[in-house]
């Protein structure tokens, strides 16, 4: 989540009529590593530009070309929504508590970073599954001969 507002800093510069405006926004969140589980925060940062157009002087344009305007409307320029897509589609959709985070045990859930459990992580593919028991088979007839 977003502990926070976003913070927004920005400015616009005037060249002969051709207003560009460049912004950047800072997000603090909250999160949960993918692998641990474990909580992750930080701030999010985002720079963002746009050449700035009143709506009348854009014509037709499509939706896609749209994008690059920040469109003053009725006097004035809100930019809460191009800003909250902008937010939506560049904020990572999963965060980790470092890059070697090792997760959790897949058997007994233990965040593998304190330490490792005692679970027995050998895999055996299915398909040999039934040497295994044959060898465990063998070894018990093994000790009890001894």
């Amino acid at each position: 989540g977003f502990p926070s507002p976003m913070k927004v800093q920005g400015e616009i510069t005037n060249t002969a009529g051709y207003m560009r405006m460049t912004l950047t926004m800072s997000v603090e969140y909250v999160a949960q590593c993918a692998r641990c589980l474990s909580e992750v925060s930080g701030d999010f940062t985002l720079d963002l530009e746009k050449t700035v157009a009143p709506r009348n002087l854009l014509g037709d344009l499509d939706e896609n070309k749209l994008d690059e305007f920040a469109i003053i409307e009725d006097g004035f320029l809100d930019m809460d929504e191009q800003l909250r897509e902008q937010l939506e589609m560049e904020f990572p959709m999963r965060f980790l508590c470092r890059e070697d985070c090792k997760g959790l045990c897949p058997k007994c859930g233990k965040n593998l970073n304190e330490g490792e459990c005692d679970c027995d992580h050998t895999e055996i593919d299915p398909r040999l599954e039934p040497l295994r028991k044959l060898l465990a088979e063998m070894k018990k007839e093994e000790n009890n001969k001894k």
